[in-house]
Formats: C-alpha cells, structure tokens, sequence
C-alpha cells in the first residue's frame, strides 16, 4: 500500500511540472527572476538583473538595472544598490533581505518577479569552478590593468577561457572603461553570453550538485517553478534565444556623487514592449527621481527618444 502511495505522488509531481502551466507565469508563458550580486564586504547589490524567460519560444532576455542607479529611499546615497546592504546592516535574514529586495524591484517596475537569487562573490566564483572556468568571446584584444597600470588580466580577441578568480575581476572591472559602469555591464553581457554557452555544452548538471555555504548562493522560488524551468532548458541552451538591454537612463553627477537615472518614457515603453504591461505603473511614488534635484530629474523627465529601448544581441566593450 505504501509502495502505491508513493508511486501516486512522484506520477502527480510530474504531472504538475511537465503538464500543467506555471501558475505565477505570464499569459505568454513568461516568468521574471530577479538575480542579484553581492559583495563580500559591504554586500551592496552590484549586479542586478531581470531575467524574462519565455517558457513557450525558448527566448531569455536579460534586463539590467546600473548598480548607481537613483532610488531614493531615505538612506546612504540613494542608491539602489545600497538598499540590499542596508538592510542586511540591520541584521536582517539574507533570504529576509532578498524577498525584501525582490518586492522593491516587483513594485517599482510594475512587474511580478515569479522568482530571485542571490550570488556573492564567493557563490558566484564557486559556480565558475563547478564549470572548470567559462569560456567568453571578445571583441577583440584588451589589457586590464590596475591603478599603478599593471597589467593584471590580458585578454586577446576570440575565445578566452577564465577560471573563477579572473572571471570575477572581469565582471567587476570599470576602473580603465572611459564609459566606467556602463562599460562594466557590456562586459557582464560577454560573460553571462559566456556562461550560457558553456551551460548548453556541459548541462545543468554542475549547478544542481553544487554545494551551498554561508548563504554564498540564496534561492528564493517555488520548487516547482525551478524544476519546470531546468526541464524547460536542460538540453535546450543552444537554440535558446539570449537578449540584452541595460534599462534605458543616463549617468550624471549630482551633489559630488553619480548616479544613474532611468528614464521614466523610455522603460515604460521596455516594460510595455518586452513585458506586457498596458498601465503604466512604473515608479508610480516617483522614487527613482526627485524633483528638488534638477539634473536629476530633467534626466527622468527627457523624451524617451534619445534612449535606446530595443534589446540586442550584441554586447561590445565600449
């Protein structure tokens, strides 16, 4: 009898992912994850990203949203980033703070994030080292180097193959970009294309083995949801369609500090385009912006014109 049970629940477990649709998924069949990485030291969230995967057309489309990027909630410097390491100063749950953050994201952009996870440093190198290191192709050669100008990190155009430890200076670099963030997120472009190459050739297989400590790699989403989107992909990542855009805005120094400011027209029409939304319940309390402080606002108030609102495949250092 309690062979037949068991065998009764894996038959419906199954049924449940492979048959019936995500109930958190869009009409379209598209779900939102959020994916967010920490720093070690001051845990600021220094990559942020809305990943859009569309369950029914095999397309991902990758979302991201500059660490500098204004968001005035009262505290530091304004930062978006600077929200998630406040709210682990006061002590809170990484998980807490995750959730906590996700909202943030799901109610500012008007959006449902079906799912978040969190990598720190530490997380995201031992991902690396799971893969036995990622292979990322430049656009052509490029010598990083440190503040004294040591070469630290030399890359030539075509395949490069990067163990855990380079692949983190990579996707943290900015110092010698004239572009600064901006060109950093071009960057992350080549390697997060990168990754999804070297998962379609050596499967999923390395993430799902691989060990969590220390909340190094945080995962907030319903197992089913996760289950039915490895099944989705596993084996699929290489005629999977993978998009970019970095949500539409401008740099600009206010006060001694910069910021990125998004433009309020320009991701409105990226969340009407790539997203569904019909009402524009972007920012609705305006806390991307403040009318007090010119430069910034006229930034968030310019015609969407200027900005760039179509995604690409295309990811160049700048």
């Amino acid at each position: 009898m309690l062979r037949k049970v068991m065998w009764f629940s894996l038959l419906i477990s199954v049924f449940l992912v492979l048959l019936l649709p995500v109930c958190a998924a869009d009409a379209d069949g598209a779900m939102n994850f959020l994916v967010v990485g920490t720093d070690d030291a001051a845990e600021n969230a220094d990559v942020i990203i809305i990943a859009r995967c569309d369950l029914r057309n095999s397309e991902i489309n990758v979302f991201q949203v500059p660490r500098d990027t204004y968001y005035r909630f009262g505290k530091g410097q304004n930062k978006l980033n600077q929200y998630f390491a406040f709210a682990r100063a006061e002590n809170q749950d990484k998980r807490e703070v995750l959730n906590s953050f996700s909202s943030v994201i799901a109610q500012q952009f008007g959006i449902t994030i079906d799912g978040s996870i969190s990598l720190s440093t530490e997380g995201f190198t031992d991902i690396v080292d799971s893969y036995g290191g990622i292979t990322i192709d430049m656009p052509y050669n490029y010598d990083f180097t440190d503040r004294d100008n040591n070469v630290v990190l030399s890359l030539k155009k075509g395949e490069n193959t990067l163990n855990a430890n380079q692949a983190l200076f990579f996707v943290r670099f900015r110092s010698g970009y004239s572009a600064g963030d901006i060109a950093r997120l071009d960057a992350q472009k080549i390697f997060i294309k990168g990754f999804f190459r070297t998962v379609a050739t050596s499967g999923i297989e390395p993430l799902i083995k691989l060990p969590i400590k220390n909340d190094s790699i945080c995962v907030d989403m319903p197992i089913f949801d996760l289950a039915k989107i490895f099944l989705k992909y596993r084996g699929k990542l290489n005629t999977t369609s993978l998009g970019f855009l970095t949500m539409p805005g401008k740099a600009v120094k206010s006060e001694g500090v910069w910021y990125y400011v998004l433009n309020k027209g320009a991701v409105f029409e990226v969340l009407c385009t790539y997203f569904n939304q019909t009402d524009n319940t972007f920012d609705e309390k305006m806390l991307f912006t403040d009318v007090n402080k010119p430069k910034i606002n006229s930034i968030y108030t310019e015609k969407k014109d200027s900005f760039r609102c179509e995604i690409s495949e295309e990811s160049l250092l700048n």
